[in-house]
């Protein structure tokens, strides 16, 4: 199993849109979380501070859900990467940390996009659990790909 499989795997289970899933490691300082997945946004960071939700789920080692997240600095961030090819701006997001051993070492992010808030699906609670099952399944695969 490879990245492209897990994102099959959460865009199935969480009815996502190709191109929803995104996966960021930290940084050996525990400062930046660099993307790392899709391979085109790598060479990007997200600080890891309490102004994005990334940065609150390393902070808190606890997922994020999100169904308004204007003004969100990742949100604002992802939004400018991704708008090359005229997509909908991100109106939802769920971040869920990626830990090994008690250590947090990355998130994942899903995002669902929309031209309005309305538009968008919400998140739910249970797609924290969906998410959070699918991580411990493919946690070998991670690890091997975050390394």
């Amino acid at each position: 199993m490879n990245y492209i499989e897990l994102e099959h795997q959460l865009v199935q289970k969480l009815h996502l849109e190709r191109g929803s899933v995104f996966i960021l490691k930290l940084n050996k300082h525990g400062n930046l979380l660099e993307f790392d997945y899709p391979i085109r946004l790598r060479g990007n960071f997200i600080p890891v501070n309490a102004q994005s939700i990334a940065g609150r789920s390393i902070i808190n080692r606890r997922p994020f859900l999100s169904n308004y997240v204007q003004g969100e600095r990742d949100a604002t961030f992802l939004n400018c990467l991704i708008r090359f090819n005229g997509t909908y701006k991100i109106q939802k997001m769920l971040t869920h940390p990626i830990s090994c051993a008690d250590s947090i070492i990355g998130v994942i992010q899903l995002i669902r996009k929309g031209e309005t808030l309305s538009q968008a699906k919400n998140f739910h609670e249970e797609d924290l659990e969906r998410v959070k099952r699918i991580i411990e399944n493919a946690l070998p695969l991670v690890l091997a790909e975050l390394a």
